[in-house]
């Protein structure tokens, strides 16, 4: 196989993992909001963030969120973006209704709103990118 081939072949891959990515992630945005549609909320507040993991290269902190529904207390936790979180800070819980240990935070739904679509854009942007570079260099070499 060509080096011509090669990169048209990648930027077809590319481009499929990116387009699979993306739909992945307009299907957990659908549950998401599936769910707080319907769902009652209350204010939590942030009691505890920990390390979960890590590494020289990265750590993973988990934010633990006491929220109350109906007198009882509950205790979520969630990892997205929990490295920014506070103790204290106030987050609002989306739970289900009869079932109010069923939650998830609005820092959760605005997770997954927009700030994973960026790489999965710039992965069909390099896959498009590298699959006009091998259809530019075989039609040079046809040439």
């Amino acid at each position: 196989m060509s080096s011509i081939e090669n990169k048209k072949n990648m930027g077809i891959v590319t481009i499929a993992i990116a387009v699979f990515m993306c739909l992945f992630l307009v299907g957990i945005r659908m549950k998401y909001k599936t769910f707080v549609d319907s769902a009652e909320t209350t204010t939590g507040y942030v009691t505890y963030v920990s390390e979960v993991n890590g590494t020289k290269a990265r750590v993973t902190y988990r934010a633990y969120v006491k929220y109350t529904v109906d007198g009882v207390d509950y205790t979520t936790s969630f990892s997205e973006d929990a490295s920014k979180m506070k103790v204290g800070d106030a987050i609002c819980v989306y739970y289900e209704e009869g079932n109010p240990s069923n939650v998830i935070t609005d820092i959760e739904v605005n997770y997954y709103n927009l700030g994973l679509l960026f790489p999965c854009l710039l992965l069909i942007g390099v896959g498009i990118l590298l699959f006009i570079i091998g259809k530019k260099e075989e039609n040079n070499h046809i040439a």
